[in-house]
């Protein structure tokens, strides 16, 4: 019943033209012209069938109907033509308007490759606001000679659903393999949504692996103009000189903020992939870096340190 009603409302156009074209074919347009045109005495018989000898309209009258009738028919072909294309024809137009107000945007025709991207932004459905992403440097193992750095990162951030319906969000989560010869694997810990926290076996069972990175993705129901909040955390294992890279997922995040705790031996910087500039701040071994600039899907950001000797 949902989908008639949802076909219906779409339909309407073109079933409300069908039905105006019926109207205009039907002999009641003509019978309408006769009482109106002819004598009152003409109008009543015309309410029969009207016989090979009746009286014939003025010539004027006789062509305006034969006009209701033909446009009847074209009524009729154009309410067919929109019931059967109306899909296809949205589909072609929205596709044209895309096209062009990108070249608007661009300045110019863009590759394919570029418009399609451009176009997946363009029809985002969700944004990320309070991005929080929290590094815990350690050294380990404890009180073994050769020790490396084991990095718990944790991320937190606010979904937001930008439409009028109930939609589906991909939470993602993922991480190199490995760091290093001679390191640790490297692990996803805990994936926290509104409706469930995925850790341990539960996580290492959704966990597959891509390439260079290990990686988990669950759909989570967002209402329609709904926040969420989201949790992510890693395991990761770096030498004790080194850089750490993040790429952004998508939905893009407004405004990104990076603390470090770490042992006090350790110096960091970073540099962010997008456009603004970052305020840092120290206090004792905490690390901070607030950058107010919007993170696009594919955007990033780089950990460099040093331990100072």
């Amino acid at each position: 019943m949902h989908k008639l009603w949802k076909w219906c409302q779409a339909a309407w156009p073109g079933l409300l033209i069908l039905a105006i074209g019926f109207a205009l074919i039907s002999p009641y347009p003509e019978l309408s012209i006769r009482r109106l045109v002819l004598s009152p005495t003409a109008a009543t018989e015309t309410r029969k069938p009207i016989p090979e000898t009746e009286p014939a309209l003025p010539p004027g009258w006789s062509r305006f109907v034969t006009l209701i009738d033909k446009f009847g028919e074209a009524m009729i072909i154009a309410g067919s033509l929109a019931l059967a294309f109306e899909r296809r024809a949205r589909k072609v137009v929205l596709e044209e308007i895309s096209r062009d107000a990108i070249n608007v945007m661009v300045g110019w025709k863009v590759p394919a490759e570029v418009e399609e991207t451009a176009k997946d932004i363009l029809h985002l459905k969700f944004e990320r606001r309070g991005f929080v992403q929290h590094y815990e440097f350690r050294l380990a193992p404890v009180g073994s000679p050769r020790q490396h750095l084991a990095v718990t990162s944790t991320t937190e951030y606010e979904l937001t659903n930008l439409t009028n319906a109930r939609s589906f969000f991909d939470f993602k989560s993922s991480i190199e393999s490995s760091t290093g010869k001679g390191l640790p694997e490297n692990r996803l810990l805990l994936m926290q949504s509104p409706d469930v926290a995925i850790i341990g076996d539960e996580l290492d069972a959704r966990t597959t692996v891509d390439g260079p990175y290990k990686r988990a993705v669950t759909s989570v129901w967002i209402p329609p103009k709904g926040h969420a909040r989201f949790v992510t955390r890693r395991l990761a294992h770096y030498d004790r000189n080194g850089s750490l890279v993040l790429d952004i997922l998508e939905p893009p995040a407004i405004g990104v903020k990076v603390t470090i705790e770490a042992p006090e031996a350790f110096q960091f910087r970073i540099s962010f992939g997008a456009n603004g500039e970052a305020k840092p701040s120290r206090k004792g071994t905490r690390w901070e870096w607030e950058h107010p600039g919007v993170f696009l899907p594919g955007s990033h950001y780089r950990v460099q340190w040093e331990e100072q000797t």
